[in-house]
């Protein structure tokens, strides 16, 4: 077997892919082969690979070095005796190598054969649990390994700080009592770090995390806050200046490090490689950033403190939220958001407060509009009477300003939604929108929140039965009438509101016929309103039954003379409205939507 190794070619011999069947061939064999064919091998091996003429360069031999190294390595560590030779040539390349890896020699017969898997966490902490504290630390970072091409990653901190909690802050707090503060096993610490612990012990870590020198806090920018909002909230019910003391110091090193250090943790978006231009001043942005989510937190204690109307927002936690707005960079920006989010509530706890710092800020001729705006369209109340007039004026520029502002769609679906919700509220308040101030917004507005306007006011004429009392008013004296807001997309939104109707269906379709234009994707209008087998059918599929004439009356200013737009089984619905009423099979309206039908 020796003397096949000697003569084998090297081709054979030096080929990655069968390095690991040789080194374990060697391992296994290696006592059996004679001293003067192992010398010989391992000669072949100190020489390594031969290297053509064109490649023969300083860095080719240098990788030669430590192919041979490693496989030497390799078998020396897997009980192989190599002779004084090897191991001379063994330490002569580690020595001329400043980064040799160890790891490099354990690895040596990694299989070259592709892989897939999923990398599963090994937090044992077996190795280190019962060593002193001042050997922890370097303990957990020799143990935390992942070996090359391995599917299991050793965390055996991460394993201390869920079962030893203590242990490991003993840890940490020995390393950082002579200046060293690592921050993989601090991000470790803040990831991991046990809910259900004693106070005594969190009020601890929250001491120690406030000790930390303010350059290591902002590199901590994205643990420490979380921890903060997982956990502040409940010491504070117990001492409440105490939580605010660590709030403090947190807040002061996330700062002290300037704006880079308060960035939200989502990045630019790109399509193609070619970065999308959208705005990071959102309440998104301000839930992934650390300023955001320590003034959530501010916000998660005052809430626990179940205050009631007009009783104030007490000072401690007031200082703390103006504070919060003067943070560098993006760092105002998501105390913003997360501030006007809850515009309502605080406007309930403390309206002097509010009308003061914040509606300032609402004016979109304020650097602030965009945050404070984007973070009350996240919310889901529109606010009292005596709120939203104080927001009106600038409610209603909003829909021209908020076209600069590179929003995705939904705050922009929740200004229209807002809209509507204002106008059908006006008739219990003066001091919400009237139809000539929607009909102003509207007509500011985009195509697509002209539609999704209409959208809003179908779900109120539906849950309220409000077509009467406001749907058609809204549609009479609100919509712009002039034909330039007519589309294709507005005329599918109304004849949604025609297809659930019911029995208002014919006054819909009059009031709705000099808005409407062709459209195509009526496919689903059709659908709906088609009769069908069984007992499911929906209200809308009894229209063209019980209003033959008003429904042929909608699919003329629906359908186009295009037979290539005409929705799927279009033909269907014009012979039911022909059974429904056999004389308007005269109807050239009718004729042209069967022509088009047919010829589809």
């Amino acid at each position: 077997m020796g003397d096949g190794l000697i003569q084998i070619h090297d081709h054979g011999f030096w080929d990655g892919h069968l390095r690991r069947e040789l080194l374990h061939l060697l391992r296994d064999r290696w006592n059996d082969i004679p001293l003067e064919i192992r010398k010989k091998i391992e000669d072949r091996i100190v020489a390594g690979y031969p290297l053509k003429e064109e490649r023969n360069t300083d860095e080719a031999r240098k990788h030669r070095s430590h192919i041979t190294a490693s496989m030497l390595g390799w078998l020396r560590r897997n009980g192989s005796t190599l002779s004084g030779d090897a191991l001379n040539h063994l330490s002569a390349v580690q020595a001329a190598t400043p980064d040799w890896n160890a790891g490099w020699e354990s690895s040596a017969d990694q299989s070259m054969d592709g892989r897939t898997g999923f990398v599963v966490i090994k937090p044992d902490p077996t190795k280190i649990v019962d060593l002193p504290v001042s050997r922890i630390i370097d303990a957990a970072a020799e143990h935390s390994t992942r070996p090359f091409m391995e599917f299991t990653e050793n965390r055996p901190f991460s394993g201390l700080v869920k079962q030893r909690p203590r242990l490991a802050l003993a840890a940490l707090a020995y390393q950082a009592r002579r200046g060293d503060f690592p921050l993989t096993f601090w991000e470790t610490a803040l990831i991991d770090w046990p809910n259900n612990l004693s106070e005594r012990l969190q009020c601890l870590f929250g001491a120690r995390l406030a000790r930390l020198p303010p350059q290591v806090i902002s590199q901590l920018s994205h643990y420490a806050p979380r921890w903060l909002s997982n956990n502040l909230p409940n010491l504070a019910k117990n001492n409440l200046q105490n939580a605010l003391v660590v709030w403090d110091a947190i807040f002061d090193g996330l700062t002290s490090s300037g704006a880079d250090a308060l960035q939200s943790g989502i990045g630019n978006s790109s399509i193609g490689g070619k970065i999308l231009d959208r705005s990071r001043r959102t309440y998104e942005h301000a839930i992934n950033g650390p300023i955001g989510i320590l003034t959530e937190t501010l916000f998660t204690i005052l809430g626990d403190l179940k205050l009631g109307a007009r009783s104030g927002i007490p000072c401690a936690v007031k200082r703390r939220l103006e504070r919060a707005l003067t943070a560098p960079g993006e760092g105002a920006d998501h105390s913003i958001c997360a501030m006007t989010l809850r515009l309502t509530w605080l406007f309930y706890l403390d309206p002097s407060w509010v009308t003061q710092l914040l509606i300032p800020m609402f004016s979109v001729e304020c650097n602030q509009a965009e945050p404070a705006w984007n973070g009350f369209l996240h919310g889901q109340n529109l606010g009292t009477p005596e709120l939203f007039f104080l927001l009106k004026v600038n409610f209603l520029k909003v829909f021209e300003s908020a076209l600069a502002w590179r929003w995705d769609n939904q705050p922009i679906d929740r200004l229209h939604e807002f809209l509507v919700i204002a106008c059908y509220w006006h008739k219990k308040s003066g001091l919400y929108v009237d139809f000539s101030e929607a009909r102003l917004a509207l007509q500011r507005t985009t195509d697509d929140g002209r539609s999704h306007a209409i959208w809003q006011l179908n779900a109120i004429i539906e849950s309220q039965n409000a077509w009467r009392s406001f749907g058609k008013p809204f549609i009479l004296k609100a919509w712009p009438m002039e034909a330039r807001f007519q589309t294709s997309s507005s005329s599918r939104q109304f004849a949604a509101i025609a297809d659930s109707s019911g029995d208002n269906f014919p006054d819909v379709v009059r009031t709705l016929s000099p808005l409407l234009i062709p459209s195509n994707q009526l496919d689903l209008f059709v659908y709906k309103t088609k009769e069908r087998d069984g007992d499911d059918e929906e209200r809308a599929a009894k229209l063209p039954r019980k209003f033959p004439s008003a429904m042929l009356a909608l699919l003329d200013r629906l359908v186009a003379d295009d037979p290539s737009l005409a929705p799927y089984d279009l033909g269907s619905l014009v012979d039911i409205i022909a059974d429904a009423d056999a004389g308007l099979r005269q109807d050239s309206r009718w004729r042209r939507l069967s022509h088009i039908a047919h010829a589809r």
